[in-house]
């Protein structure tokens, strides 16, 4: 899940072109009321860059370290000050998922889980047309077909996708449809999952939980999340006994998923 900064550098002037969107530029919003003290984590004291390598050490093991390299700070500049027309432009998934990669990358957590939220809320009529899906469904194998058809390009993202898991669910096509819809939606499990990171960095980790428990509710082998899950549960010290089973089946279904640590 890495900051495509040089796509990033071409979208910005571009997103009067996209064909959907939703929400405005992200400034804190919902994500501020999520984490004023007796949410479940403390409030950080400003929702600036933290200092040079600050919020590191709060990283589950394995996570990419994160950090202002001089190519994300001078583009989250250029972003900033054209704040304004962005925010009156539609935006696409993709884009949304881009913006909070930005902000992530250079610690601004609170704006960046704003993106990752309007993200989310792009992406959820889609999650429900895929858990609607009967569960064979869902676990069936698509057909070659529909691999070709559904495959990730950088002509046929979320919008385009969408449409085909729809007239494949049209055709009565179940099992591609799903498969389609997975391809649709991964920006979202992505997004969702710094979201959930995000939280852990600002100050509450039982968001953090909360967030990747949701992602393996629609996607049970989803290993970035089981990864996460389980070091967030299990960097509680002193945490009850049922916090530090969950930790030992998210970490024993990571294995199951990524056997080689991927």
């Amino acid at each position: 899940m890495r900051t495509p900064r040089a796509a990033l550098l071409l979208l910005v002037p571009a997103l009067a072109g996209c064909p959907e969107g939703t929400g405005a530029f992200a400034p804190g919003g919902k994500a501020e009321a999520l984490l004023k003290p007796g949410s479940g984590g403390a409030a950080p004291a400003a929702p600036g860059p933290a200092p040079a390598g600050a919020g590191d050490e709060a990283l589950p093991a394995g996570h990419p370290q994160v950090g202002q390299g001089a190519d994300a700070s001078a583009l989250l500049a250029r972003v900033e000050a054209m704040k304004k027309e962005i925010a009156s432009r539609p935006k696409t998934l993709e884009i949304l998922v881009a913006f909070g990669n930005l902000y992530y990358e250079n610690q601004r957590y609170l704006d960046a889980i704003d993106w990752y939220r309007q993200a989310g809320e792009l992406g959820e009529p889609g999650w429900k047309r895929f858990l609607a899906l009967p569960a064979a469904a869902r676990g069936g194998r698509p057909s070659a077909a529909a691999r070709a058809a559904c495959a990730r390009t950088a002509s046929r993202q979320h919008a385009e996708l969408s449409r085909e898991a729809e007239a494949l669910e049209r055709r009565g096509a179940l099992a591609d449809a799903a498969f389609c819809w997975r391809q649709a939606l991964r920006p979202a499990l992505d997004a969702r999952a710094r979201r959930g990171n995000a939280f852990l960095l600002a100050g509450n980790p039982d968001q953090a939980a909360a967030e990747h428990e949701e992602n393996l509710r629609r996607e049970p082998g989803y290993a970035d999340s089981l990864y996460f899950l389980g070091a967030i549960l299990a960097a509680d010290e002193g945490a009850p006994k049922d916090r530090l089973e969950r930790a030992r089946d998210a970490f024993g279904r990571y294995r199951a998923a990524a056997p080689q640590g991927d």
